[in-house]
């Protein structure tokens, strides 16, 4: 493979690659400590998490936590 391959290569294959952006979890009270759940990189994953813990724990128990 020649160095102009390769450059293609490089360029075909970060192109195809998500963009990696702040990556958030859920912080959320239960029995009056803190727990969060796992990392996601997406904010809609983040939203989901986020509504079915203020459906399970109340709507001012969880929050969203960007790092």
């Amino acid at each position: 493979m020649n160095m102009h391959e390769r450059q293609v290569k490089d360029r075909t294959r970060t192109a195809i690659q998500a963009p990696i952006g702040r990556p958030k979890c859920v912080i959320y009270l239960k029995d009056r400590k803190e727990h969060r759940t796992a990392w996601f990189s997406s904010q809609e994953r983040a939203q989901q998490a986020l509504e079915i813990m203020q459906a399970k724990y109340g709507t001012k128990n969880a929050i969203i936590y960007l790092d």
